[in-house]
């Protein structure tokens, strides 16, 4: 066992079980649990409470899934990690959509509580893309047992996140049949190829072989490092 710690954000209307695909033998991994956000709290300030999970003594890596992927980015301005992946996500304001920015202005999500959302499986014929019975079954079960204050606040958070800085030693994994943020959209990433944004759980295999592989890469640079 080496000395990193992979710590996972799973997105909007998700627990750890989505990462549950995921393989990464020989490291150590834990699971950010969303906590209740405060009334009109910013992802920056809610990333503040959310260090608590973070063991100072560890050398972080952060996972972060979709809403999970903006969190870890605001975890890394706080606690400057050795390596920050984002998968299915975007890195700053820019990328976003055109939906989502006209979904900022008209602001839909004040009028459909998630819960509702949740009741009429709105996601499963859009933002997951192309999923199986079984596994929409699997992602309603999810959603919810996430408490739905959560879910209105990280759907209204996400929407109107004003990123525009980019950390470093970031990685960003997207496919290129992503419905929620179409890759049309986004710049310099790892493609999955017919991945969606549901890629992390139905095509966990391969996520995990780039994530290995950029895990690879971070420890032969802490061995050259401790070379110099």
């Amino acid at each position: 066992m080496n000395d990193i710690t992979i710590y996972m954000f799973p997105g909007l209307g998700a627990d750890e079980t989505i990462f549950r695909n995921l393989k990464l033998p020989g490291y150590n991994v834990k699971h950010i649990r969303w906590i209740k956000p405060l009334n009109d709290e910013t992802p920056a300030e809610y990333a503040r409470r959310l260090k608590y999970q973070i063991d100072p003594n560890t050398r972080a890596v952060l996972v972060g899934l979709s809403f999970g992927g903006m969190m870890a980015q605001e975890m890394a301005k706080i606690i400057d990690p050795a390596l920050t992946i984002i998968v299915s996500s975007i890195k700053t304001k820019y990328e976003r959509p055109i939906g989502m920015i006209l979904a900022q202005r008209i602001r839909p999500h004040k009028y459909i509580p998630s819960i509702l959302a949740i009741k009429f499986d709105f996601w499963h014929y859009w933002a997951f893309g192309k999923t199986t019975n079984m596994e929409k079954a699997f992602i309603n079960k999810m959603a919810k047992g996430i408490h739905p204050d959560f879910t209105d606040w990280a759907a209204d958070a996400a929407i109107n996140w004003s990123n525009t800085e980019i950390v470093p030693n970031l990685v960003h994994i997207h496919g290129d049949d992503d419905n929620l943020f179409p890759h049309c959209y986004i710049r310099n990433f790892i493609l999955v190829k017919g991945g969606t944004h549901f890629m992390v759980y139905n095509r966990g295999e391969e996520v995990s072989n780039i994530i290995l592989e950029q895990l690879g890469q971070l420890e032969h640079r802490m061995e050259l490092s401790k070379a110099s």
